[in-house]
C-alpha cells in the first residue's frame, strides 16, 4: 500500500481544539467539501474543501483524524478507490489505493480499530482495516446488498443502515459481519446515507437533512436541513468546532492570519477557497475577510 502525505488547508479543522471537551459534529459531502454540524439546527457550515472528490464515508478516531473513503469513477480507468485520513495536526494523509477494489461505503471506530462496510456486486460485506497501513481484511457478508452507513456506539456495538424499506436500522457483527434487523420502516426519507452516533442511545442521521435516530425504538425526529446537498459521512469529533480565520492556528486573530491566508491562496492550497465554489479569486479574499471580521466563538 502506498501511503501519501500532502498539504491540506482544510485539515486546520482539527487543531488544538481538539483538546477541549466537547463534541463537534462533522460531514462530507460527494463533491468533497468539509463542513461543521449544528447538532441543535442541522446547518452546516462550510470549513474548506478537502481537496478530494467522490467522498463516500467518514469516521473519527479517538485523536481527532477523520478517516473518508473516496469511490472511483467507473468512466474514469485512471481513478481508484481510496482511503484517506484528514490529520488532526495538519494535512492529509492518502493511506491506501485499491484500484477497483474496496468500494467502502461506511466507516466506524471500535476503539482503536477502523471497520468498513463494503459494497460487492452481490451482498456487502463488513472488513477490518488498518488504520495505519489501509490493509482490509475481510469478515464477513451482512445478508443484506443495500447497506450505507455505519457507525459504533460507546460500548462497541456496530450499527448500520440500510435503505430498502424506507430505512432499516441493523445491528453488525463484528465477529461475522451479519447484519441483524432492529428496526424495519423508520422512515428518514432521503436521509439514509450516513449515520452517527452521539452519545445514549441517540445517533444522527443525514444526507439533505440531519435527523436524530434511536438505536433502541428506531424513531426518527426532524432536526433540520443542512442547507447543503448529498452529505455522504458524518464524524462525530471530541474538540471545539474550528475558527476559520485563525488560519495560523495560534488561537488569535490578528494581521498574520491575512499573511497566512495569502500565502495558501498563493499556493493553491484547498483552504484558500473560502467560498467553496471550487476556484481560488477574489472572492475568497472577501470571504475571508468577512470571517474575520466575524469573529470567532
Amino acid at each position: 500500500m502506498l501511503s501519501i502525505t500532502r498539504s491540506l488547508g482544510a485539515a486546520v479543522f482539527l487543531s488544538a481544539a481538539a483538546a477541549q471537551a466537547q463534541v463537534t459534529l462533522y460531514a462530507v459531502d460527494f463533491p468533497g467539501n468539509l463542513y461543521t454540524v449544528d447538532m441543535g439546527t442541522g446547518a452546516a457550515t462550510l470549513v474548506a474543501p478537502t481537496g478530494f472528490t467522490r467522498i463516500n464515508a467518514a469516521a473519527a478516531d479517538a485523536a481527532g483524524n477523520i478517516y473518508i473513503s473516496h469511490i472511483r469513477d467507473t468512466s474514469n480507468p485512471q481513478d481508484v478507490n481510496q482511503l484517506i485520513r484528514l490529520n488532526a495536526g495538519g494535512g492529509s494523509t492518502v493511506i491506501a489505493s485499491y484500484g477497483t477494489d474496496n468500494d467502502l461505503r461506511g466507516l466506524a471506530f471500535v476503539g482503536g480499530q477502523l471497520y468498513g462496510t463494503r459494497d460487492v456486486s452481490t451482498l456487502d460485506d463488513v472488513v477490518k482495516i488498518d488504520a495505519a497501513t489501509g490493509v482490509v481484511t475481510t469478515i464477513g457478508p451482512t445478508g443484506r446488498g443495500d447497506i450505507q452507513g455505519l457507525t459504533a456506539d460507546g460500548s462497541g456495538q456496530l450499527y448500520a443502515i440500510g435503505i430498502s424499506a424506507t430505512g432499516t436500522l441493523c445491528t453488525i457483527n463484528a465477529g461475522t459481519g451479519l447484519a441483524t434487523v432492529v428496526v424495519s420502516g423508520i422512515g428518514a426519507g432521503s436521509d439514509l446515507q450516513a449515520i452517527e452516533w452521539i452519545g445514549g442511545t441517540s445517533a444522527v442521521l443525514g444526507r439533505t437533512n440531519l435527523q436524530k435516530l434511536d438505536l433502541v425504538t428506531g424513531a426518527v425526529s426532524m432536526i433540520g436541513p443542512f442547507g447543503v446537498g448529498d452529505v455522504r459521512g458524518l464524524a462525530a469529533v471530541q474538540g471545539a468546532a474550528p475558527c476559520y480565520p485563525d488560519c495560523n492556528g495560534d488561537g488569535a486573530l490578528n494581521l498574520s492570519d491575512f499573511g497566512c491566508f495569502t500565502t495558501k491562496f498563493a499556493l493553491g492550497d484547498p483552504y484558500a477557497d473560502c467560498n467553496g465554489d471550487g476556484v481560488l479569486n477574489l472572492a475568497d479574499f472577501g470571504c475571508f475577510t468577512t470571517k474575520f471580521a466575524l469573529g470567532c466563538p
